[in-house]
């Protein structure tokens, strides 16, 4: 009979993973999920679309390239889509849009009815937005500020 020694063999469970059709099916299903709300930006004025469309390219990154690369291709988001999800940039004038937007929604937020917990976690999430979108650079590393 032999013996293992436990110590240097011990069994580590394999990691999970997911079948690569399954995967690229729900990151598909996902990502035109995604771009759909962000269609609907397009109309509404309190949704938006470029946040949408960011999220979508990042599912279809993994899933659909052609997809993708209509996104990115659209005259007035593909720029904004592509530089953050390929660069992590967001422009100054799309930053300060941004948190002005945001803070219009927390001002709604707050003068609404709603229970005051809700309150509390839709601001929590709108100052964690706003962070997020501060502190992404506005240029490529390396590259010119125009004066």
């Amino acid at each position: 009979m032999q013996t293992r020694n436990l110590t240097t063999t011990h069994l580590q469970p394999e990691p999970f993973s997911v079948p690569r059709s399954i995967s690229r099916t729900g990151w598909l299903a996902l990502g035109y999920l995604l771009f759909g709300i962000g269609i609907l930006g397009m109309f509404l004025p309190v949704m938006p679309t470029t946040v949408f469309w960011i999220l979508a390219a990042g599912c279809f990154l993994k899933s659909s390239p052609a997809m993708y690369q209509r996104i990115i291709t659209s005259p007035r988001y593909g720029r904004a889509v592509r530089d953050m999800v390929e660069d992590g940039i967001v422009s100054q004038p799309a930053k300060i849009a941004a948190v002005c937007g945001m803070a219009v929604g927390a001002l709604v937020l707050l003068l609404t009815p709603a229970p005051a917990m809700a309150k509390l976690i839709g601001c929590g999430v709108i100052a964690v937005s706003a962070m997020i979108v501060t502190s992404r650079p506005s240029v490529r590393p390396g590259a010119a500020k125009a004066n």
